[in-house]
């Protein structure tokens, strides 16, 4: 399954894009709850040795978790790069947990992405819509990114599985090749590492 539903992004394509899983996490009653381990800090700070050679735009997009803002700020400083958080509530959308679909989660849990889109229509479509409305409100982001003439990275820092929705959906859209969409939606996503989404390859980081 290598098709993805269409999304609305007009400002992103003027941005390469990275999208980064969250480090190792400890367990929490409430899934938000979930806090980074020391190494999961560990794996955000090794986040900058592939984020220090990017153009990373001032703003970045985050999910409203605390271990996703924590490693997204830890790689970023790291990384020598000034930023401002913007917290993007979509990106924090659990759509599998609790649902009618949890069952899918429960038995896959982390895995590739073509695991899940092999489910059928159904699981298809929902991360489709969730890929939808969070390239939205991350496009709102890169709309507030003052021009300079140069092509920036905008960094969106997210969940596991999740987050390969989001790279598919815009490689899909910007035509990338076959290769690229494989990449995606074969890759396990690593903690503290995540996919770069340029004008025309997706590469794993």
């Amino acid at each position: 399954e290598g098709e993805s539903g269409g999304v609305d992004a007009d400002h992103l394509a003027g941005f390469d894009v990275v999208f980064l899983r969250h480090g190792n996490t400890g367990k929490a009653e409430v899934d938000i709850d979930r806090a980074l381990t020391e190494r999961g800090r560990e794996q955000a700070v090794s986040a900058a040795d592939f984020l220090r050679e990017l153009p990373v735009a001032p703003l970045v997009a985050c999910s409203s978790a605390g271990r996703c803002v924590e490693t997204v700020t830890l790689a970023l400083r790291a990384a020598g790069h000034a930023f401002e958080l913007v917290t993007c509530p979509s990106i924090y959308d659990v759509i599998f947990q609790p649902s009618s679909t949890a069952e899918v989660w429960t038995r896959l849990g982390y895995a590739p992405l073509r695991a899940y889109r092999a489910e059928g229509a159904a699981v298809c479509d929902r991360f489709d819509e969730y890929a939808r409305v969070c390239l939205a409100e991350i496009d709102g982001v890169a709309a507030k990114v003052v021009a300079n003439g140069a092509r920036r990275t905008l960094v969106v820092c997210g969940h596991a599985v999740y987050l390969p929705s989001l790279a598919l959906a815009l490689a899909t859209q910007r035509n990338l090749p076959q290769a690229s969409l494989d990449a995606i939606l074969d890759c396990n996503t690593p903690e503290a590492g995540g996919y770069l989404v340029t004008a025309d390859a997706a590469r794993l980081l």
